[in-house]
């Protein structure tokens, strides 16, 4: 059995091997909505731009995608249908992540995103499904803006 403290300092390790793609604490929450197990408001600053909203798992994300088309016409049935198989592919519980799921998440996926820039009101109002890079997160905190 690995002691909790190595077995802390492996990961710490794997995760600076891996080093290019984003706060390493940004991605273990992300890595912890993925599995289902936690969601989390959260504000980002992405190029200058301040994105606010709930931290959501990727297969929550393509399933609430999915919904939000899905009422649109033959099109949006047809896509909801492509974001729902996506949807399945990404689901897994913490320990059971199937194989062919990078181990280290790449995008951050948020419901209820909204976007504020200088001089300008939120938008939208109601919040919308936002998914962006990690590695283009250039900063962020616990807590969405209300």
């Amino acid at each position: 059995m690995i002691e909790p403290k190595r077995e802390i300092e492996e990961q710490l390790a794997e995760r600076a091997a891996h080093d290019g793609y984003g706060d390493p604490t940004l991605e273990s929450l992300i890595e912890l909505a993925n599995s289902g197990t936690m969601s989390l408001g959260v504000t980002l600053w992405v190029g200058g731009v301040v994105i606010s909203g709930t931290l959501v798992g990727v297969s929550e994300y393509f399933e609430g995608v999915a919904g939000f088309v899905e009422g649109s016409g033959e099109g949006g049935a047809a896509i909801a249908g492509a974001y729902r198989k996506l949807a399945g592919t990404f689901h897994y519980e913490i320990g059971s992540q199937p194989e062919d799921v990078e181990r280290f998440p790449t995008m951050i996926h948020l419901k209820a995103a909204r976007v504020f820039s200088a001089g300008a009101a939120a938008m939208p109002r109601q919040g919308l499904w936002w998914r962006g890079r990690l590695d283009r997160v250039d900063g962020y905190s616990i807590g969405s803006l209300s």
